[in-house]
């Protein structure tokens, strides 16, 4: 019997996957206040730590990532010009703090 692997993601281990947040210490940030139309969102959101950027995913294929920033406030969006939003959401990774 062959075992069985989960499913697979673009992201890398330890990062916020567009399917919802998982319990580890990269979660570490909230957005509220979110706006959409059909070719851009945007939402203001708290990086508690770690850093985060935007991930848009766009009615022609292609996907748009804002940059990283790290703990602070900030407002994230994505726009895709003239194509409808397929996906939206937030990218999280660790950054190995030196003590």
């Amino acid at each position: 019997m062959e075992q069985q692997e989960g499913p697979r993601t673009d992201n890398p281990p330890g990062a916020l996957s567009r399917r919802g947040p998982r319990k580890s210490r990269v979660d570490r940030r909230s957005c509220g206040n979110g706006k959409q139309k059909v070719n851009s969102w945007s939402a203001t959101c708290t990086v508690k730590s770690g850093q985060a950027r935007s991930v848009t995913d766009c009615g022609n294929g292609e996907t748009t990532y804002g940059k990283w920033v790290g703990r602070g406030r900030w407002r994230f969006a994505g726009e895709c010009g003239r194509y409808f939003i397929v996906a939206r959401g937030t990218q999280g990774r660790w950054l190995h703090e030196r003590r």
